[in-house]
């Protein structure tokens, strides 16, 4: 009895190239979504030009009320100290 060999010729070099265009699809979807995340993050870290869009801090100064060491008025119902030791 003659065995059966499988596939033809002709079925595996289709399977191959449909195997083969499978690869480059994936290939440039994976690079299409690169591309469009770096350009995300592109747009995103744009730095704003707008003037009012600039954070001035406050001055260093004292807060009003401040005498000292102390800020606030001194019948408070909260008394916060702050213990510090650099070393």
């Amino acid at each position: 009895m003659a065995r059966k060999r499988g596939r033809s010729l002709a079925e595996r070099r289709e399977q191959q190239r449909a195997e083969k265009q499978r690869q480059r699809i994936i290939i440039a979807v994976v690079v299409i979504a690169i591309i469009a995340g770096l350009a995300a993050l592109y747009v995103i870290r744009q730095p704003s030009t707008d003037p009012e869009d600039v954070i001035i801090p406050e001055s260093l100064s004292a807060p009003p009320g401040a005498e000292g060491k102390t800020w606030g008025p001194e019948d408070a119902p909260v008394l916060v100290e702050e213990f510090s030791d650099f070393q």
